[in-house]
């Protein structure tokens, strides 16, 4: 995908990275972020040292309607004298009866292990405290006979779902969990922050759940809770003590279980912690650097595909910290910046190409065959636009005698046939694998090998001209029939280097082809008139061109502009078209000329006589030399270059 440069490329991706992180740092698609996260919790075991004691609906069937006297909780407790601790999730925070409220202090203070809940209403941050607000708490004569107290306030985020409580809050009184979690080990915690994330250990149920009915009915021993951390709490979906959490699959998760995933948690130490904003960002940067990587170095379904196993390979590297340091990974920002950026670069560069394909198009289609114009498209990396230096072969051609045409015709006549000759030059060149560069007035500049290479280049420009005459000839019989005058035209073939690109500037340019060589060639289009011929070529044509044309050797000439001669050619057919009967007039030009230039000029004449009078016009132009020379002698140190004045 190289269509697009690094800079270009690491500039969208920085971009990408700064909006994203704009709206990590904001809050934004929090949600989106929390959902992912529920897909990391839930595999733990519950702990044997925890058992919960359900309020459940059989329980409220078997004792009565809730709330229960609080002689049944004072039974209750009795039946759990053998815990090590009893966490009581239910509030006592209004009296009751008496006599109820007695049976249950005595009850407590009997056992001896019992935490009971306290809980604030607001809580309310003072510096870099969270402090709780309104305090309720159970009445003076239960509160006085329990071993400890601890709030119970679960923290539900914006999305509805619990994933913390509050352990940091300031104050006299700590977390119940955390009371807990003393009674049992007689240790105690500093926590680092005012909430711990829960690290839950399974779906609603994963701990064993204990009816109370069954508890006080005997059909649970009281040996069963030796030693262990036991929970009462409501679990029947009547009461309304329940959570959405992380793992609940479909089912809320009763409160008294969510304090179990705590407890579990202060003993395990398995403390979980957030990444932080700024370790999110920085590893979103690197999802987004290699992702202009990957697209810059390897095949779009290379890069897709790689992009695709990275992204699987940070979820599971994610899982990975998340079992054994604690680290809750952020799973949204990080991916979504490799991929946003990926897509960013991928539609700006498709964007890019298709600008890209449409200034190719565009530059070439009118000017190139259908099989070139794909050719590009397909590796526009072989067209390299701006200056290039590049060997060639350049072709002109110019209608002779083009301003008296002009004198015969209106002016709509003369651009209705010159628009049908230029047509048919041009469709002939695009055939031919060639290059329309320009139309100058009736003059026509064409390249090959350009903007493709083109090992037959020379050879191709050849036959072009050829059918060009063939198919100059047809028009004229049309011309001719209709009343319009015929037109003859110049060719002019050279190949060598030349500097091939874009000349102009991005608003107007034409992609063209300068230097000696071009000029080399428009300077043998004009030569025709000179030699009345019709296709003149340079000598590096001529040899490029191979065997498959017939060509004679017309002239050794210094063109105007240049002080070195070129040798000079008339492509004469194909030599697989031309009969030796049909050129016998070629051996005698080429005596002639050999004779020519030893200044023999009698016997030069004689030869270009034979020549002339099978009707080689050319021939002419020589014997007028000869009879030049043979009056106004050249001088000894004479090469035989003929020098042009004019261009």
């Amino acid at each position: 995908m190289a269509s697009l440069n690094w800079r270009k490329a690491a500039l969208l991706a920085g971009l990408v990275w700064l909006a994203l992180a704009g709206l990590l740092q904001l809050g934004l698609l929090s949600n989106i972020e929390l959902s992912l996260e529920n897909s990391l919790y839930g595999r733990g075991t519950p702990s044997g040292a925890i058992a919960i004691v359900a309020i459940d609906d059989s329980s409220l069937q078997a004792v009565g309607r809730w709330p229960w006297d609080r002689t049944v909780h004072a039974q209750l407790v009795d039946k759990l004298s053998q815990a090590k601790v009893v966490g009581v999730d239910v509030a006592f925070f209004e009296p009751s009866s008496s006599e109820s409220d007695r049976a249950l202090a005595q009850a407590i203070s009997r056992a001896g292990n019992v935490i009971l809940p306290i809980e604030y209403t607001s809580f309310e941050q003072q510096g870099d405290k969270l402090v709780g607000k309104g305090l309720l708490q159970p009445i003076p004569e239960i509160r006085s006979s329990a071993k400890g107290f601890g709030y119970i306030n679960v923290v539900t985020d914006a999305d509805g779902v619990s994933r913390s409580v509050n352990v940091g809050v300031g104050g006299s009184y700590d977390a119940f969990t955390h009371a807990l979690f003393q009674a049992y080990t007689g240790t105690k915690y500093t926590f680092p922050q005012d909430r711990l994330l829960i690290d839950f250990v399974g779906p609603p149920g994963s701990f064993k759940y204990v009816s109370a009915k069954d508890v006080l009915s005997g059909a649970v021993p009281a040996s069963f809770f030796k030693g262990k951390i036991v929970l009462v709490g409501a679990t029947s979906p009547d009461l309304h003590d329940d959570h959405i959490v992380p793992t609940s699959e479909g089912k809320r998760m009763p409160g008294v279980e969510l304090h179990a995933n705590v407890v579990q948690q202060l003993l395990t130490g398995n403390f979980i912690y957030r990444q932080d904003s700024l370790s999110a960002a920085l590893v979103m940067l690197v999802g987004a650097v290699l992702a202009v990587v990957l697209f810059l170095r390897l095949r779009l379904w290379a890069a897709a595909a790689a992009l695709l196993a990275l992204c699987v390979a940070y979820y599971f590297l994610s899982i990975v910290a998340f079992e054994l340091v604690g680290i809750l990974p952020n799973l949204l920002f990080p991916p979504l910046s490799a991929l946003a950026a990926f897509g960013i670069v991928l539609g700006y560069s498709y964007l890019f190409e298709s600008k890209q394909r449409k200034f190719v198009s565009d530059a070439f289609s009118k000017y190139v065959s259908p099989g070139v114009m794909a050719h590009i498209l397909a590796n526009p990396e072989k067209l390299k636009l701006g200056g290039e230096k590049t060997r060639i072969t350049i072709f002109f051609s110019d209608v002779r005698g083009f301003t008296s045409l002009s004198e015969k015709l209106t002016p709509e006549k003369l651009v209705h046939l010159l628009n049908q000759y230029l047509t048919e030059m041009t469709r002939l060149v695009m055939t031919h694998d060639g290059t329309v560069d320009k139309f100058i007035g009736d003059a026509v500049m064409a390249l090959w090998g350009v903007p493709l290479r083109d090992h037959r280049q020379a050879s191709k420009a050849c036959e072009c001209s050829l059918r060009m005459m063939e198919k100059l000839k047809e028009l004229n019989t049309k011309w001719k029939a209709a009343g319009s005058p015929e037109i003859e035209i110049g060719v002019g073939l050279n190949t060598g280097e030349a500097i091939v690109g874009n000349m102009g500037s991005f608003e107007r340019f034409d992609y063209t082809a300068m230097g000696d060589s071009v000029n080399l060639a428009s300077r043998l289009e004009g030569l025709n008139k000179e030699y009345k011929t019709h296709i003149i070529v340079s000598e590096s044509t001529k040899t490029e061109a191979g065997n498959d044309f017939l060509f004679r050797e017309l002239d050794l000439v210094a063109v105007k502009g240049k002080k070195e001669p070129v040798r000079i050619y008339e492509l004469v057919g194909r030599r697989a078209e031309v009969k030796l009967k049909d050129v016998e007039w070629l051996e005698w030009f080429e005596k002639g000329l050999a004779h020519y230039r030893k200044q023999e000029w009698k016997t030069a004449m004689v030869c270009f006589n034979k020549s002339l009078k099978s009707g080689d016009v050319t021939s002419n132009v020589f014997l007028e030399r000869c009879k030049y020379y043979e009056m106004m002698p050249p001088a000894k140190e004479w090469d035989g270059v003929n020098v042009m004045h004019t261009k």
